[in-house]
């Protein structure tokens, strides 16, 4: 697995940090959500999208949410995004966009503003 994520960070690292930023997300996430966190054109996410399926690293779980194959999938893209040094500010992005929704649970908010050791959001 290592593999495959080094090769999508050297060939693909707009995928590679979609995926990181999915993965800090949880093992389902919101598509919607995730497209506003990226600021990423409709077109080139929707391709960012297909090629993560393609490439099995995802699959659509319903509407509105994708989930990744598995969980030790998932756990294991979490833990590369958890070392990369696009974490914090994969982190302020997905914050600062959850914070302007009212989001059915807060645990989402709650493990990003524990990611950006912000204890008292948390």
């Amino acid at each position: 697995m290592t593999k495959r994520l080094d090769f999508l960070k050297e060939k693909f690292p707009t995928v590679y940090r979609t995926l990181c930023t999915a993965a800090i997300m949880g093992n389902k996430f919101n598509i919607k959500l995730l497209e506003h966190v990226m600021k990423i054109s409709f077109d080139d996410f929707r391709n960012i999208i297909q090629l993560l399926v393609n490439y099995a690293y995802i699959s659509q779980f319903n509407d509105n949410m994708f989930a990744f194959k598995n969980t030790l999938m998932w756990k294991f893209v979490y833990e590369r995004a958890k070392i990369s040094e696009d974490f914090t500010l994969l982190n302020e992005r997905i914050f600062d966009v959850i914070n302007n929704y009212t989001l059915s649970s807060n645990a989402l908010k709650a493990l990003v503003a524990q990611n950006l050791n912000q204890k008292l959001l948390a």
